[in-house]
């Protein structure tokens, strides 16, 4: 992704919520240091990272929970005011990340992010699993779906990945999956088992 290099960002820590890049989900902000987070970033270029919280991690006391060390950088595309502060946000992915948590002197976390490529892999690989992923991707919105011929099969495993039912670990497996070819057939096998 241009123009996403390391930076310190909010955090937004959820439980078994994953973003993929190149996917978009709309979210509610009621919490006071959420509400902060978005007015300070309605100022600035909008930017989080979405990491889910790692329930299964032994707890510190007086510490945060912990999150997932991979998470997604999303950016804030349209954003409603709500009545006492909250709003009505959508998120759009936009790279995976590397998170390192930072102090904050706010009431939200903050993280350090290094960006994270996909590696595509060969064009004959692509030639192969493109139109399977096209085809899958179909039947998962169950219509018609605009597809740019040039996507990368990174992004397009990306997208079928957030169209399936997946467990919280089989979420953080492919999120950290920096392997475009191995993410799409991962995706593939687990939209079969689904089908």
């Amino acid at each position: 992704m241009k123009n996403v290099k390391s930076a310190v960002v909010p955090l937004f820590p959820l439980p078994d919520f994953f973003l993929y890049p190149g996917t978009v989900a709309p979210l509610h902000i009621f919490e006071a240091r959420y509400r902060q987070m978005v007015n300070d970033l309605l100022d600035g270029p909008g930017r989080l990272v979405i990491a889910s919280l790692i329930k299964r991690a032994p707890r510190q006391p007086g510490m945060p929970a912990p999150v997932f060390p991979i998470g997604t950088l999303a950016e804030i595309i349209r954003h409603e005011k709500l009545p006492e502060g909250r709003f009505l946000i959508v998120l759009a992915g936009l790279t995976r990340v590397k998170v390192a948590e930072v102090a904050s002197d706010r009431l939200y976390r903050k993280v350090q992010v290094e960006p994270l490529a996909s590696v595509e892999g060969d064009e004959a690989t692509a030639r192969l699993l493109r139109p399977r992923l096209e085809v899958a991707l179909r039947e998962q919105a169950g219509r018609t779906v605009d597809l740019d011929d040039d996507l990368p099969i990174g992004h397009l495993a990306d997208l079928l990945l957030h169209c399936l039912e997946l467990t919280p670990e089989q979420n953080e497996e492919m999120l950290a999956e920096l392997d475009a070819a191995r993410r799409a057939r991962m995706a593939l096998a687990w939209h079969a088992a689904q089908a």
